[in-house]
């Protein structure tokens, strides 16, 4: 299928289509034409069931929508709630090791908490001001690091001193101790 795919992209002439791809197909296939159309006016059919879900929807929720609306554009600006940054230390007594953790608080009561993960290679400070504005708006905002997939690893990796770029046992729970 992949050969066929790319096959129809090169060939410029003929241009993309159903037909060409099959035609690149690298072997002969048969098609049930009347399962196909009865599969394409199924297709046909939800997407205009979709189409009048959403006009339904808009329709008996526009004010919901409006209010929706009028909460994201209360996020462009900073938020009432002064913040405090706390950074923790738990230990993972399974490796061994002291994971940090960074915790923008609102000077709020029980505010809903956000996890935000720095992803592949990243520093926990990469979404700092992110976690600074979300505080302002009454979330908690919790940034753990990763030390065995962090940018300290990934610096360590290029330079030849891991095979792998993050350690697959990152993904395994632990136990912490704070």
């Amino acid at each position: 299928m992949r050969a066929a795919a790319v096959q129809t992209a090169e060939d410029a002439s003929s241009g993309v289509s159903l037909l060409n791809f099959l035609q690149h197909f690298p072997t002969d296939i048969q098609i049930n034409l009347p399962k196909l159309l009865k599969l394409i006016e199924e297709i046909s059919d939800s997407q205009k069931d979709l189409d009048k879900l959403l006009t339904i929807i808009a329709r008996d929720n526009h004010r919901s929508t409006q209010i929706v609306i009028d909460k994201v554009r209360e996020l462009s600006s900073i938020g009432k709630f002064s913040t405090t940054l706390q950074t923790l230390e738990f230990y993972d007594s399974k490796r061994d090791r002291t994971l940090i953790t960074d915790i923008y608080l609102p000077q709020s009561v029980n505010p809903p908490v956000i996890i935000v993960t720095n992803g592949l290679g990243a520093k926990r400070d990469r979404f700092e001001e992110l976690a600074q504005h979300l505080a302002s708006h009454g979330f908690a905002v919790v940034i753990p690091d990763h030390p065995g997939s962090d940018f300290v690893r990934q610096k360590a990796f290029l330079k030849g001193l891991h095979r792998e770029n993050f350690d697959s046992t990152e993904f395994i729970g632990s136990t912490f101790r704070y």
